[in-house]
């Protein structure tokens, strides 16, 4: 009788700390996207461009979720004309770090500006995008357009996510403040540079590490399901003239999760999903999985990769 007591007691302990140690997570300001032209110009043509993604090892049911993914991405930008030309870019990003800009593998200078006029476009696009595509992967954005909407005096709920794509605009078009609707986003980062583009092919280079989306629940004990994953703003380009030669090329690599056990560890191959068609190919010796796709055109105006886990190992 006392071993089934003292059984009892150490089950409901663990039981305790377990749902002690559970919590929710939830970010969701981490944003990047295309080069575009400040400045057009008919005798440059976007001839290439090549996005790779690279996920960090992410340990399961630990609250060291601060990772970010590494993005290289590349363009060949094509000038017509017989001579040079100089040309202002712009590149969108909230919350990266760790920036890098390249011209024909020669680092160039750059600078942040502010401009409205694209805050308000990203939130129009991103909120179509998040409604066409996935609308409860991201409801607690809409739960949150939808607080702003009644003036803020309705309690934030589930059911109130029935407002249609264009209502849901144009609440985002009026937000002031990006950190509304997205919590710990500061002013969208304008990062703004002049290239020299020469005769012929050129190639510009974009490196930086950028945030994960995280959203669900994690413990030191039994870890819950949750997402994590990224989105990139596709629609920047559509400024540029397209050669008839263009390609897209994506390249998103994840590793197996980490989860580590009282007497031993394991890896979990997390499934992922996304509103683009990726081909799927696994490295069992890596542990590694790549998800890929080649295009002649941009299939829509934002990428979003979303890698999860089911509750059951």
């Amino acid at each position: 009788m006392k071993k089934i007591i003292l059984f009892h007691v150490i089950f409901f302990i663990l039981c305790g700390y377990a749902y002690a140690n559970v919590s929710r997570i939830h970010k969701d300001h981490h944003f990047s996207g295309n080069i575009k032209q400040v400045k057009t110009s008919d005798h440059l043509k976007l001839f290439r461009e090549d996005i790779r993604v690279a996920f960090p090892m992410i340990e399961l049911d630990s609250a060291s979720l601060q990772k970010k993914i590494d993005m290289d991405v590349n363009y060949i930008i094509e000038n017509q004309s017989k001579t040079a030309i100089e040309i202002p870019l712009q590149f969108l990003g909230i919350s990266v770090s760790d920036v890098i800009v390249l011209l024909n593998e020669k680092s160039i200078l750059f600078g942040f500006v502010e401009d409205n006029k694209a805050e308000q476009e990203f939130l129009a696009r991103i909120t179509e995008h998040r409604h066409q595509w996935n609308k409860r992967r991201y409801e607690q954005y809409f739960i949150d357009l939808d607080y702003i909407k009644s003036g803020k005096k309705m309690s934030r709920s589930l059911s109130l996510i029935h407002m249609t794509a264009p209502e849901f605009i144009r609440v985002a078009r009026n937000i002031e403040n990006l950190s509304e609707v997205f919590p710990g986003a500061g002013k969208l980062n304008v990062i703004r540079f002049h290239v020299r583009l020469l005769p012929g092919k050129n190639k510009l280079t974009i490196r930086y590490k950028q945030g994960l989306f995280v959203d669900g629940h994690t413990s030191y004990i039994g870890g819950p399901a949750f997402v994590c994953g990224f989105e990139y703003l596709l629609y920047p380009a559509f400024t540029w003239k397209m050669n008839p030669d263009f390609e897209l090329f994506v390249s998103v690599t994840l590793p197996d999760y980490l989860k580590k056990g009282w007497l031993w560890d394991s890896r979990i191959t997390p499934l992922a999903e996304s509103n683009l068609t990726l081909k799927k190919m696994y490295n069992s010796q890596a542990r590694v999985t790549t998800y890929s796709m080649r295009s002649k055109s941009f299939p829509a105006p934002v990428l979003a990769f979303i890698a999860l886990r089911e509750k059951k190992d």
